[in-house]
C-alpha cells in the first residue's frame, strides 16, 4: 500500500471539496473509486486505510460507476478537476 498516495488523494479531495472524508460521503465515494481506477490501490488496502470494511468500499465505487453509467454531470466535472489537480501534484 502506497499511503503517500492515498493521503495525497485525500487531501486533493479535501481541498477541493473543502471537507475531510468524514464530513462528506459523496468525498469518501470518490476515493475509493479514485484509490482504486487511478492509483490501482486494492479494496482490502483501501479499507484498511479508510478503516472501514471492504463492503464498504465496495458500496462506495459501486454508487459512483452507477451515477457514472447515469451520465451525471456534476460528478464527471468533479472527477475531471480532482484528476487535474493529482496529474498537476506528481512529482
Amino acid at each position: 500500500m502506497q499511503c503517500e498516495d492515498l493521503d495525497f488523494l485525500k487531501l486533493v479531495i479535501f481541498v477541493y471539496f473543502n471537507s475531510s472524508l468524514n464530513q462528506n460521503f459523496y468525498s469518501k465515494y470518490i476515493f475509493c473509486y479514485l484509490a482504486h481506477t487511478e492509483l490501482k490501490e486494492n479494496q482490502t488496502n483501501i479499507s484498511k486505510y479508510l478503516g472501514c470494511t471492504i463492503s464498504k468500499v465496495r458500496a462506495y465505487k459501486k454508487k459512483i460507476t452507477s451515477l457514472l453509467k447515469a451520465d451525471d454531470k456534476v460528478l464527471l466535472n468533479d472527477l475531471k478537476q480532482i484528476k487535474k489537480l493529482l496529474n498537476n501534484g506528481k512529482r
